[in-house]
C-alpha cells in the first residue's frame, strides 16, 4: 500500500488473467503488477516476461512516492517495460524499480547472477536494500561467495552495488529487510552454523537460530 492508499499487487501468471481491464495472456510464465485505488478499483497493470521464459516474483516494496521495487528471478529472455534482462539458462535474480502506471516508467533494472532475492526494501535515495541467497558461487562486488549463503546488498539510485555483506553463514537465509528513515538497514534471518559473527564478535548459536541485525549506511 502506498502513501495515498493505493494497493500494489505482484505475482506470477501462466494462464489467461483479467486484472480489471480485460483478459491478458502471458507469453509463458510472466511476472505482473496490478495497481488498485483505495476503493479497490483498477488503475494499471502490466505483464513482463518473454517467449518460453520463466519469471518468479518474490517480493515488493513501495516508497512514499508510490515508486515500487520488485525482486525475483528468471530464466530465458525477459523484458520488463521495454527494458531487457541478460538472457540466461540458469535461475538468475533481478530487481527492478519502476513507477506503476499504464506505461510503467523503469528507473533502473539489474540482474543478480548466482543469487536469488528473498526480501527487499526501497530506500529514500532511490535505491534498495536486497536480501539474496546464493545458488552457486557468485561474484558480488569482486568477492567470491559460495552457494547457500545469505547476503545483504545495498543498491544505489541507478541500481549499482554500493556494498554487500554475507550474513548467517552457509545455509543462512534473509527473512526480512527494512530501510530506516536515516538510511540504515535492519534485517532478520536464520543461521545454522554453531558460531556466528555478525560484526560484534563471535556468538554461540545452535541447530537453527534467528537473528536481528542493524547496519549503517
Amino acid at each position: 500500500v502506498d502513501a495515498l492508499g493505493n494497493v500494489i499487487v505482484v505475482g506470477t501468471a501462466q494462464d489467461v488473467i483479467d486484472f480489471g481491464a480485460g483478459n491478458r495472456t502471458p507469453q509463458f510464465r510472466d511476472g505482473y503488477f496490478v495497481k488498485l485505488d483505495p476503493d479497490g478499483q483498477y488503475v494499471a497493470s502490466t505483464l513482463f516476461g518473454g517467449a518460453g521464459a520463466v519469471v518468479q516474483v518474490e517480493d515488493i516494496s513501495v516508497d512514499s512516492a508510490g515508486v515500487i521495487a520488485i525482486g525475483g528471478y528468471y530464466t530465458g529472455t525477459v523484458v520488463i517495460a521495454n527494458r531487457p534482462l541478460p538472457p540466461t539458462t540458469e535461475p538468475t535474480g533481478f530487481v527492478v524499480r519502476l513507477i506503476p502506471q499504464l506505461n510503467p516508467a523503469v528507473q533502473w533494472l539489474v540482474a543478480l547472477p548466482g543469487r536469488l532475492p528473498t526480501k527487499l526494501s526501497v530506500d529514500s535515495t532511490g535505491g534498495a536494500i536486497v536480501g539474496t541467497l546464493t545458488t552457486s558461487t557468485a561474484d558480488i562486488g569482486g568477492e567470491s561467495i559460495g552457494p547457500d549463503v545469505g547476503v545483504l546488498e545495498r543498491l544505489g539510485s541507478a541500481g549499482q552495488l554500493l556494498w554487500h555483506r554475507a550474513v548467517g553463514g552457509p545455509r543462512g537465509f534473509v527473512l526480512g529487510v527494512s530501510a530506516t528513515a536515516d538510511g540504515e538497514s535492519v534485517l532478520t534471518g536464520t543461521t545454522t552454523v554453531p558460531v556466528i559473527d555478525l560484526g560484534a564478535g563471535q556468538v554461540q548459536t545452535g541447530p537453527e537460530r534467528f537473528y536481528v541485525l542493524k547496519l549503517g549506511r
